[in-house]
């Protein structure tokens, strides 16, 4: 169960493990979507075989929707619900009235404060979570300390990548070194300080361009991008291109891939630079520390553009360095970040907690 089918990372990693579900043998699997569906983005990319259930759900207290999934319950015998970020509210609601186990996959890089402490309504509906999933090992050590239920039943889990192609790749410009940036547009993402960093850069080289990839998830916020650009008269070397749910295509064409956060949890566009083996420049925040570790990388501290800059000029003019360490991280992800791996981890939980009746 996912809230929406946006390009975000939950929606995607909710559409991948569901689609991971329905291709076991044995498995039925519905793919519940609580608001929109139809125009979503990743719409396109579920497997035509995979159940959808479209709740169309426009406030907390839709009855119309609230009934359709009442009955989805009725008419299916479900036996465990795997929510993913806010959508537990409602199956925790019915669980009471039918026998299901409930797993929250939490996503939430932000939504802890800086005594990683979460929102109160958090740990009151965590006495009726039988599993939580947490992306990072940050949300991991925060979860067993503030939720409600056994610490035993939460588990870190790690995202993971999928074999995409990269449609209409076009020949690499190789006159142009192009640093990419795969991240919706919303603050916790912090695209301000990258432009400012790749700003400072522009005094070392001249042959770059900064390409943002990712969905307006905040107007405002996008307009506070435009306006940094164009105060540094960046118009001509920095490219934003939203609605597109298909970055691989420009993946191939970087020469490195950079992530400025202020906050994370696992994002997939790691994994993805990883798989594409690109040098990474990423900040400490969420899992990424501990997917970079001392040789597969670069980390810096979030919000310090001077040291994001200097980062990034490293790695354009250390090519060899810089093409161990994305081989290292290439080698990493697909060890550890395999749809084979995570298969192995999700059914074993499953199948403990629905023997644990």
């Amino acid at each position: 169960m996912i809230d929406n089918l946006d390009a975000g990372g939950a929606e995607i990693v909710a559409v991948n493990f569901a689609t991971l579900l329905h291709n076991l043998e044995g498995v039925e699997v519905i793919l519940v979507v609580s608001r929109g569906g139809v125009d979503g983005q990743l719409m396109e990319k579920i497997h035509p075989k995979l159940k959808v259930e479209l709740l169309h759900k426009r406030t907390v207290f839709d009855y119309k929707a609230f009934k359709k999934l009442i009955n989805i319950f009725k008419n299916n015998d479900i036996k465990l619900v795997h929510a993913h970020s806010t959508s537990f509210f409602w199956p925790t609601i019915l669980k009471p009235f039918f026998k299901f186990k409930i797993v929250w996959h939490d996503h939430f890089g932000g939504k802890i404060n800086n005594l990683g402490i979460r929102p109160y309504p958090y740990k009151i509906f965590s006495l009726f979570f039988d599993a939580v999933f947490c992306v990072s090992h940050n949300l991991l050590k925060s979860n067993r300390r503030w939720l409600l239920n056994s610490r035993k039943s939460i588990f870190w889990m790690p995202n993971y990548v999928t074999n995409n192609t990269a449609v209409g790749v076009q020949e690499k410009n190789n006159r142009i070194k192009t640093i990419i940036c795969v991240a919706n547009l919303r603050p916790q993402k912090d695209h301000l300080t990258l432009i400012e960093a790749f700003h400072m850069l522009l005094e070392q080289a001249s042959d770059i361009q900064l390409l943002l990839i990712g969905n307006i998830s905040d107007e405002k916020y996008f307009e506070q991008i435009n306006e940094l650009i164009y105060a540094k008269h960046l118009a001509d070397k920095v490219q934003i291109i939203t609605n597109n749910n298909n970055p691989w295509m420009y993946l191939h064409q970087a020469d490195v891939a950079v992530l400025s956060s202020k906050s994370e949890g696992m994002p997939l566009a790691l994994l993805e630079y990883g798989y594409c083996g690109l040098p990474v420049v990423c900040t400490a925040v969420g899992e990424m520390p501990y997917i970079i570790g001392d040789d597969r990388g670069w980390i810096v501290p979030y919000g310090d553009s001077f040291e994001l800059s200097k980062a990034l000029a490293y790695v354009l003019a250390n090519r060899k360095i810089a093409k161990e360490r994305a081989e290292n991280l290439r080698n990493y992800v697909a060890t550890n970040f395999s749809e084979d791996a995570v298969r192995s981890k999700l059914m074993e939980v499953y199948n403990n907690i629905l023997i644990n009746k």
